[in-house]
């Protein structure tokens, strides 16, 4: 298996092929932030799985790289020198203003753009604007109470916040949650805000990035 075989499995068989963290105490790099370790799924009912050992791929876009872990003389550098693929302009989808290019734009400027996307917006891209913003809040709660941890344990994905400024995010975004439904489904229903999860319609989580 070479990193484009894997790659595409990444991006087609997601119930079959996932990214685990790179948890190696010489994993000091940044580009473990958005960078894992691909793995097969053999059990999903016990969560096993098995390293495809000799790669690194991209958390964003599944992009493979060859990587020896733990190798003398390993490099990242290939990794840390990735750059996502171009992708359609988000701004296409807005019908008012131009959207914040800044990757840490204002939290409340985020809000308001929302709610102004969907009071103009008709079915069924109504239905799908209103399921990314759910997604948004629900990802946001994850992080401020620090349950990604939990969910990881329960061999979940850590949710990808999204990031204004790249589509590719937003997938990334829709995904991890796509992959970790059934254990937020437990998860947040010990936090009793079960509704974060079940107002989200999941057949619309099943996007695909479109990539020049």
């Amino acid at each position: 298996m070479n990193s484009s075989e894997i790659t595409k499995l990444l991006r087609t068989k997601p119930n079959k092929y996932v990214i685990k963290d790179y948890t190696s105490k010489n994993a000091t790099s940044s580009c473990w932030s958005t960078f894992g370790l691909p793995a097969e799924i053999i059990d999903e009912t016990t969560n096993e799985f098995k390293i495809i050992d000799g790669f690194a791929s991209s958390k964003v876009c599944f992009t493979t790289f060859v990587f020896r872990s733990g190798s003398k003389g390993t490099s990242t550098k290939n990794l840390t020198d990735h750059n996502l693929p171009k992708t359609t302009d988000a701004d296409a989808l807005q019908p008012t203003r131009k959207r914040k290019r800044e990757a840490e734009s204002d939290q409340t400027d985020s809000d308001e753009f929302d709610d102004e996307f969907d009071d103009q917006c008709t079915d069924p891209l109504h239905e799908v604007v209103l399921t990314i913003n759910k997604c948004k809040k629900m990802v946001r709660y994850v992080r401020k109470t620090g349950l990604d941890r939990k969910i990881q344990e329960k061999g979940g994905l850590c949710l990808v916040q999204e990031n204004q400024a790249r589509w590719l995010s937003l997938y990334a975004m829709l995904n991890s949650i796509d992959r970790s439904y059934d254990i937020l489904i437990v998860i947040l229903s010990e936090m009793n805000v079960l509704h974060l999860v079940t107002s989200v319609d999941r057949k619309l989580l099943n996007v695909r990035p479109i990539i020049f």
